[in-house]
């Protein structure tokens, strides 16, 4: 997680519910060191992709095709 305050903005105890729910499913919680990084992207995300296509999806195999076609270009199109 990128540390940001919907999850547990770097709270250990926060931190540690997440791990013993996750625990459940054999899974844990883990900060990205990166997190301006992971927040520039985030909000490339919501302004050149959510925002402009989310409304226009009609169904999630629509939706997956779509942000499949935004990862090509993020990733591999856009100048960086």
């Amino acid at each position: 997680m990128d540390n940001g305050s919907e999850w547990f903005s770097g709270s250990n105890r926060k931190k540690e519910e997440w791990n013993k729910i996750l625990g459940l499913f054999e899974s844990n919680v883990y900060n990205i060191p990166l997190m301006g990084i992971v927040e520039n992207s985030h909000r490339a995300d919501d302004e050149n992709f959510l925002i402009v296509h989310g409304g226009y999806v009609e169904n999630s195999n629509q939706f997956m095709m779509k942000a499949q076609r935004w990862q090509d270009v993020w990733n591999k199109v856009r100048r960086s």
